[in-house]
């Protein structure tokens, strides 16, 4: 997990993990058939955050989320 990288919008606290699957397409099902639309998550998460401070994080391999139910905290 170590090397998991992630893009941090300083402005509104977003964030993205930049993934090698962010160009993968999205499969939708359109009048019986199934079609393939082209994405691209990274350029879609720059351009919605064009103009913001952004700074890139990397993931320590510390465990981020609690494990167990929210009712054993």
């Amino acid at each position: 997990m170590g090397s998991e990288k992630f893009i941090h919008c300083c402005v509104c606290d977003a964030m993205h993990h930049v993934f090698p699957f962010d160009k993968t397409p999205a499969y939708v099902h359109v009048r019986d058939q199934v079609e393939a639309e082209a994405t691209d998550d990274w350029r879609l998460f720059m351009a919605q955050h064009a103009g913001h401070r952004l700074e890139p994080l990397q993931a320590s391999g510390e465990k981020l989320f609690p494990d167990g139910s929210f009712i054993d905290q």
